[in-house]
């Protein structure tokens, strides 16, 4: 009807900017619709319109026994997922970890932020001894507060993932509530990738401390 998308565009936002003051930026004729009325009037005079409709009416026609194909796709046989459970982990694993792999910067931080704890942690408790002494109350003292301090700072460094949870957490409904994939699998293949930046967190930070 005389627009066209640039390759470097996303579908959608062009669309929408059809239907506003920007559209004539896209115009790719002199005698393109001005206004909303002469796009939808334009558009359902072109050939994709009727293409669309003839689908529309295909899906829509009732069979000899009296149900349309749209009943027949959607029934009360169809299953609610598309693919199969292994399949749906499959497909979300590569995708979680595409996500996960991209922030570059995130598991810098993450990386730089277990070696510096291990630094400071094992500085405060540096040379306690590697023999304990039951009758000395420092001693004991001091390795309680080693394996605290372990243990908290363990369960601290997972508090930079809420901001990445919180701001995922609108697609997550939506592809859910729209039977995506199922719940268990995003659960798992979220688990399951963010497990190797956990175990070598781990490891740097417990060499630096013990060493």
């Amino acid at each position: 009807i005389g627009f066209k998308c640039p390759e470097s565009k996303d579908i959608a936002d062009f669309v929408q900017e059809i239907a506003t003051s920007e559209r004539d930026k896209y115009s790719t004729r002199a005698n393109t619709p001005h206004s909303n009325q002469e796009i939808a009037s334009a558009w359902a005079k072109s050939e994709f319109s009727t293409e669309k409709q003839n689908q529309i009416d295909f899906y829509s026609r009732k069979d000899l026994e009296g149900e349309s194909r749209v009943e027949e796709l959607f029934g009360k046989n169809t299953p609610k997922y598309a693919n199969g459970l292994r399949q749906d982990i499959s497909l979300v694993l590569q995708r979680q970890r595409k996500l996960f792999t991209r922030n570059k910067g995130y598991i810098i931080v993450r990386i730089i932020q277990a070696i510096l704890l291990g630094v400071i942690i094992g500085t405060v408790f540096f040379d306690i001894g590697s023999t304990l002494d039951l009758q000395n109350v420092a001693n004991v003292a001091q390795r309680y507060g080693l394996v605290f301090n372990m243990c908290l700072q363990s369960m601290l460094s997972g508090m930079a993932a809420v901001t990445t949870v919180v701001s995922q957490r609108p697609v997550y409904y939506k592809q859910s509530k729209n039977y995506f994939f199922r719940t268990a699998s995003y659960v798992l293949a979220d688990m399951v990738v963010g497990m190797p930046l956990q175990v070598l967190e781990t490891v740097l930070n417990t060499t630096f401390v013990f060493w």
